[in-house]
């Protein structure tokens, strides 16, 4: 008697766990030290079966990185009570960021040992940067009710919103404990929004 075929959702499940040990053994171990059946093994299946799912170590690098670019891509999809201040709207977005990037620390360490391919799904790693910016500044123009950007420039703002943010991403990647990405989150919104000085006396309370 044949074995029942797998639906398409629960072989979706099974390429994604695969992906995440892979992920998990990239960064303990190494990518060049890693082989096939170590990756069948860290995700709890034989070398054959793996090879059921990825044609070899390069396809599954290339679908962890593809993984990692569509799930960022979608975290701009969020709703927002109504009555929030831009600040408090971009806290949120960023919390929402933050426990997604926590929850994916092992495929980060992997990227940051090994960079992305320079062409991923035809295009390039400055493709996908501009990407991610050109999705915060259109996020930073549809939320800013109040103006509280002040007529600033959105690019420009979204620059360097995105800089910001990689400076603490990658120190905390880097960092030897798991930590937590909200840790300075309040402190790097305040310099967003006011700069060196802080926020002033009667915003400190509504920024924290």
């Amino acid at each position: 008697m044949s074995r029942p075929r797998k639906r398409p959702q629960e072989i979706a499940q099974t390429r994604k766990h695969i992906l995440r040990a892979a992920a998990r053994l990239f960064a303990s171990k190494g990518v060049a030290a890693s082989s096939m059946q170590e990756i069948a093994e860290a995700a709890g299946y034989s070398t054959p079966s793996l090879y059921s799912y990825f044609k070899g170590k390069q396809t599954i690098i290339d679908e962890l990185v593809t993984m990692i670019i569509g799930e960022a891509e979608a975290l701009f999809d969020v709703t927002f009570p109504s009555g929030l201040t831009l600040r408090q709207k971009l806290e949120l977005l960023l919390r929402h960021h933050n426990a997604w990037a926590e929850d994916h620390r092992d495929v980060f360490l992997f990227l940051v040992q090994r960079p992305p391919p320079a062409v991923q799904d035809g295009r390039t790693h400055a493709d996908v940067t501009a990407t991610f910016i050109g999705r915060m500044a259109a996020w930073l123009e549809a939320n800013d009710d109040a103006d509280e950007l002040s007529g600033h420039s959105i690019d420009f703002l979204a620059h360097m919103l995105w800089g910001m943010r990689k400076m603490l991403f990658l120190r905390w990647v880097r960092s030897d404990t798991d930590g937590a990405l909200n840790d300075s989150l309040s402190e790097m919104l305040d310099f967003f929004f006011y700069g060196v000085a802080g926020p002033p006396a009667g915003d400190r309370d509504a920024s924290t």
